[in-house]
């Protein structure tokens, strides 16, 4: 009987002290912005004569969890979405306390970065305009920054525009209000103002080929050789080979007939790249020259005590000419001298060594073969005989009545 006065005085006193206050509910671990990490909520509640159970709603699916002893709830949040979030506690005698709200945003999707520009080689003299789009579903995009030829620029804001010539690097990236940033990406801007180079034109001055072929190298290191005419004689050819090293090409044609002797031969061409910068014409021509030097002769000194006398030498070519020409020597008409430019006046052939020669004083035979610049070596040797070495005696201009 004491027991059950003594209880209900109890819940008297507690009733009145609290006039039955409701519970309440407070949460822990909260950031009021985006974050791209989980989320773990700590609710604690505290009430007059005990918590009973927490009620929440989160994202309109609700669920309820019994407070126990000791007074604290968690809940995680893992997956991107801007959480809503209501809860509510109740007390042992059935006590709600008012319906509370909170938002909490996830955010772990890094932002994707479009881009609009050509990806291809530009012609130089066009503005190339590079736009970027950021996009982000929950945090939404915060800034894109760039680099250009590896230099930091400023914060993205109105497309880029590129003018120079080359490969122009950019490298980007998006970042969102949640602090996630896209690995870097990198396109580049291309851009060529140069046209192709033309070198190695064949023949260049004279061939002694009745059906010579025609070639050339064109190169172009920016946005590649695209096309180009060549014309032999005013006709416009098909190269019938092509062979690619590096960035450029090597273009032959041959004549399928025989051209004549003396025949002089124009050749034209023009090469442009793949934007349309052309070499202009490029021009050349060569002469057909069939027919060996004529008019040899090679003639040294009557008598001499030098082992390298000067020998005269002669030779005419009515085609291409002896400029540029060649001339071998030799003592017995078999062992040659290495060529040597084509001269009237030459000092260092040695007639007692090498080549055939011997060490012997006496009679020298020297022969001499001629080549044009085209190429053609006479077949017929120039030959002198008349040439007397005497080294016994100073090699006198005259015997004196002395043996020679």
């Amino acid at each position: 009987m004491i027991k059950q006065i003594a209880f209900l005085l109890l819940v008297f006193l507690i009733l009145g002290a609290g006039a039955n206050a409701a519970p309440g509910t407070i949460v822990n671990n909260v950031n009021n912005t985006w974050q791209n990490t989980d989320a773990n909520l700590q609710f604690n509640c505290s009430g007059t004569i005990g918590c009973k159970n927490f009620y929440y709603s989160l994202n309109d699916v609700n669920g309820q969890k019994g407070w126990g002893t000791d007074g604290n709830i968690g809940i995680v949040l893992n997956y991107d979405y801007n959480h809503e979030i209501f809860y509510w506690s109740d007390d042992i005698l059935d006590s709600n306390e008012v319906e509370k709200l909170l938002y909490l945003a996830i955010d772990k999707t890094v932002p994707i970065t479009s881009e609009d520009y050509n990806a291809g080689w530009n012609k130089l003299g066009f503005d190339q305009n590079v736009k970027f789009t950021c996009f982000d579903a929950n945090s939404r995009c915060k800034e894109i920054v760039y680099k250009l030829n590896g230099s930091n620029q400023p914060i993205y804001s109105v497309p880029i525009v590129i003018r120079s010539e080359g490969n122009n690097s950019i490298a980007y990236k998006s970042i969102d209000n949640a602090g996630n940033a896209e690995d870097e990406n990198t396109l580049h801007v291309l851009i060529d103002g140069t046209a192709p180079t033309v070198s190695n034109t064949l023949p260049l001055t004279d061939t002694n080929k009745a059906r010579p072929g025609v070639s050339f190298d064109v190169n172009d290191s920016g946005s590649g050789v695209a096309d180009g005419n060549l014309f032999v004689d005013g006709n416009l050819v098909n190269p019938t080979s092509s062979a690619l090293f590096g960035t450029g090409y090597h273009k032959s044609w041959d004549f399928n007939y025989d051209l004549a002797n003396g025949t002089t031969i124009s050749v034209r061409l023009r090469t442009a790249d793949s934007v349309g910068n052309n070499s202009g014409d490029v021009n050349w021509s060569f002469t057909v020259d069939l027919e060996a030097p004529t008019s040899i002769s090679i003639n040294g000194p009557s008598i001499t005590n030098d082992s390298t006398p000067t020998l005269t030498l002669g030779a005419s070519d009515g085609v291409s000419g002896m400029s540029g020409g060649k001339v071998i020597l030799s003592c017995n008409g078999s062992s040659w001298s290495a060529p040597i430019d084509y001269t009237t006046s030459y000092s260092s052939f040695n007639i007692t060594s090498g080549n055939g020669c011997d060490a012997a004083d006496g009679n020298k035979t020297v022969y001499a073969r001629f080549r044009d610049r085209a190429g053609n070596w006479n077949s017929t040797l120039a030959t002198d005989s008349g040439t007397k070495l005497s080294r016994s005696y100073g090699g006198l201009s005259s015997c004196a009545g002395l043996p020679c």
